[in-house]
């Protein structure tokens, strides 16, 4: 639902540029979605997930492909030794890629205070922005603007009761 949203600004002829924004509107997509419970477990947010799904995203497919035709072959109990290999090299490249764009920590959003009341509400948020972007009208705009609102009131009285626990620190 979201991709549609998004792949709707750009509407090109070229196919290699075509296939890469629908590879930007999926991570998009799938990041605005992960994002509250990543933040709610991890308290990081990836800022390179643009670059990493460029780049793996591509190869994913064919590496899957090979996976089912070798674990296929597999179960007939014939194991291609240089299919093996070639998906195992293949699993390795993907792995050593994903680590050096995870070895950019400054592009790591970390220490996010995120609580239970503040992924809830953010989902709240998101579903009311798309379904105000599906089909925009006032009471869609106000009850999107309400759901903007409730997230930020929970983010005040996190930060304010946090605030509250230091300066009471001082206080002792």
């Amino acid at each position: 639902m979201v991709t549609t949203i998004i792949s709707g600004y750009l509407d090109s002829k070229n196919k290699i540029q075509s296939y890469f924004w629908d590879i930007i509107t999926v991570s998009f997509a799938a990041q605005i979605g992960a994002m509250p419970l990543s933040i709610y477990y991890f308290h990081q947010f990836p800022g390179l997930f643009f670059v990493t799904n460029l780049i793996i995203l591509p190869a994913l497919g064919v590496i899957m492909a090979l996976g089912v035709f070798v674990m296929t072959l597999a179960s007939f109990d014939y194991v291609n030794l240089f299919l093996a290999k070639i998906l195992e090299w293949s699993i390795f490249l993907l792995n050593k890629t994903i680590n050096w764009v995870a070895s950019f920590e400054q592009f790591i959003f970390q220490d996010i205070p995120f609580n239970w009341y503040m992924t809830v509400s953010s989902y709240f948020v998101i579903i009311a922005m798309v379904i105000w972007f599906k089909k925009p009208n006032y009471i869609k705009m106000a009850i999107t603007l309400i759901t903007i609102l409730l997230f930020q009131e929970l983010v005040i009285f996190r930060f304010g009761k946090r605030k509250v626990k230091e300066n009471s620190l001082f206080l002792i």
